[in-house]
């Protein structure tokens, strides 16, 4: 099943099949510049999985943390596990943003 989640103007899209999540960011980034999209590896841990990949876009106003890819080890209930998912990954990505 996938499940889908507009939240704060972003998508989080839930494929409960493969245990993914797939979120809209807008996060300006200085550590990462690309001239084109790119992906990255990372391991961030959440409380419902951790953050696999990032991807960077490259606009002109700048690089921006775009896409995150979630491997999710719980199970998204519902709108508010979608809420606590999302800030969490928006806390942990902008530390390192």
């Amino acid at each position: 099943m996938i499940s889908r989640y507009f939240l704060n103007g972003s998508f989080i899209i839930i494929l409960d099949q493969e245990n993914i999540a797939v979120v809209d960011l807008q996060i300006k980034t200085t550590k990462y510049s690309t001239q084109v999209m790119t992906h990255i590896d990372v391991d961030f841990p959440l409380s419902f999985g951790k953050i696999v990949k990032l991807t960077v876009c490259n606009t002109t106003l700048g690089n921006y943390i775009c896409n995150g890819i979630i491997k999710l080890y719980k199970k998204i209930e519902g709108q508010n596990d979608a809420e606590i998912l999302y800030k969490e990954i928006l806390e942990e990505v902008s530390k390192v943003a």
